[in-house]
């Protein structure tokens, strides 16, 4: 008997410690990793893990303040985007819980005055909570031309969306959009007598025992804020503020800051029921169907069997994302003040992959963005050797942004080069060749321009810019 007890002790001693080993190593890669990027100017940011809910990586990297060198530290708030559609989503279920709404409700029912009627009367708050409403958003041209300050208050924004026509019938398919997430902050007012961001504040925030996140006003002080950097199109290589190009304020579907220890505190209260009961938070939490990457305010992933959900955020300079790996005990929250492509989905794959183990479609991200750096470094035939060695796919889309960048920057030749490597990888694909069309245009090589935009048109008769542009090609 003691020497089987002293059996069954060393395997949990060994198991433990192993485990231990496994969490060492995997967060050590996980430093190494961001630590190179950062040394290499592509990554700034700060990045918190924990293992139930110890912290075992908390790590600030870059600039909050370019100009003025001031650096970013864990304290620091940073945009967080799209996460504010969980507080929207909370907002709503706890609605739900005090029996004022029901999540088939139409909008008609609390905005009996709503302009669109076919909106007022078939869309449900279930389709504004999973972006299955129709309703077009509001990030439009018109909307980035003008100046933001126009668009402080949630009441302002409607004339970007509410007398739009749908994109298509309530409930017929998935298409993201930041104008349901408005329509539910309305709604969020006109059920509980109070200004939106009062509501989040008190029902939230105050619950949740955060004091360092909320829409505040960008364009006034906000203490210990990072700036947000996106690549300046107007001098190339070049980074430029992005107050000019986001929200003045954040609101219902997102745009406010927030801290990384704030995320953790905020996940922390939710998933003890603090925010919503036990019956209600499966709402949130679960997916609306088996296949639906996108619930009730709420992103899932799978990685390798490993359930993850949480949710994201990207706009000009911000990267954002909290997570939960369900079965694995992790907490992820990773906030940037860069463009998303710029450091942080090389982060958010990593981690990922240190945690669940690789997947093709993490393989084929880094390995993309390998091939990418080899293209400008060595030369594209060196990248092509690279790929045609080996058997992972590429990603087309981190191709086709890198192409962009280039010709933002008027490194025209190199942005040919770029999207001719995507048309030689993705030759069925019809944004290959519109892409590469657009370079030769901006490069002057009008023959080229209208010879790929047509070949473009062939794959897809319904691509309306290539239409667009050999009309105006064929008028010079």
């Amino acid at each position: 008997m003691k020497n089987l007890f002293i059996l069954v002790l060393s395997i949990l001693t060994f198991n433990c410690y192993a485990n231990q080993v496994s969490v060492d190593e995997n967060i050590k890669a996980i430093k190494s990793y961001i630590e190179t990027l950062h040394q290499q100017d592509k990554f700034s940011g700060v990045v918190l893990i924990t293992k139930d809910d110890n912290i075992v990586l908390k790590e600030s990297y870059g600039y909050a303040h370019i100009g003025l060198s001031v650096a970013n530290k864990p304290s620091t708030k940073f945009s967080f985007a799209s996460i504010g559609k969980t507080f929207t989503a909370i907002a709503i279920l706890q609605l739900l819980e005090q029996k004022k709404l029901s999540l088939s409700d139409t909008v008609g029912k609390f905005l009996p005055n709503y302009p669109n009627e076919v909106v007022r009367n078939s869309v449900t708050i279930q389709q504004l909570l999973n972006h299955t409403s129709g309703i077009p958003n509001y990030m439009t041209a018109k909307y980035y031309e003008s100046s933001k300050d126009l668009y402080r208050n949630i009441d302002d924004l409607a004339s970007l969306y509410q007398n739009e026509p749908l994109n298509f019938t309530p409930g017929a398919k998935f298409s993201y959009t930041n104008s349901g997430y408005v329509i539910l902050g309305l709604i969020i007012e006109k059920l509980s007598g109070e200004q939106y961001d009062d509501y989040i504040k008190s029902h939230i925030f105050d619950v949740a025992g955060i004091v360092n996140t909320g829409n505040f006003d960008r364009d006034h002080p906000v203490a210990d804020a990072a700036q947000g950097y996106t690549l300046s199109d107007i001098k190339p290589n070049n980074w430029r503020i992005n107050t000019l190009l986001g929200s003045v304020k954040g609101g219902p579907a997102g745009g406010g800051f927030t801290t990384v220890d704030d995320l953790n505190a905020f996940v922390k209260a939710l998933l003890s029921h603090k925010l919503l009961s036990k019956d209600t938070l499966p709402i949130l939490l679960n997916r609306t169907s088996p296949e639906a990457s996108y619930g009730n305010g709420m992103q899932f992933f799978e990685s390798n069997g490993h359930q993850i959900f949480g949710h994201s955020g990207g706009h000009f300079g911000v990267g954002t994302e909290w997570s939960v790996y369900k079965d694995l005990g992790y907490k992820v929250f990773l906030l940037t003040n860069r463009d998303a492509e710029q450091g942080f989905y090389d982060v958010r794959y990593f981690i990922r992959k240190q945690l669940t183990g690789s997947t093709p479609f993490i393989e084929s991200y880094l390995f993309t963005n390998e091939v990418i750096d080899v293209a400008l470094n060595k030369g594209f035939s060196s990248a092509k050797e690279l790929v045609n060695k080996g058997d992972i796919k590429l990603f087309e889309s981190t191709i086709n942004y890198k192409g962009y960048q280039l010709l933002s920057q008027k490194k025209f030749q190199l942005a040919i080069e770029m999207f001719n490597f995507q048309v030689m990888y993705f030759s069925d694909s019809f944004d290959a060749y519109d892409s590469l069309a657009e370079a030769y245009m901006e490069a002057g090589q009008i023959d080229l321009a209208i010879k790929n935009y047509q070949h473009s048109l062939k794959l897809n008769p319904q691509n309306k810019n290539a239409i667009d542009q050999l009309e105006k090609l064929k008028k010079r």
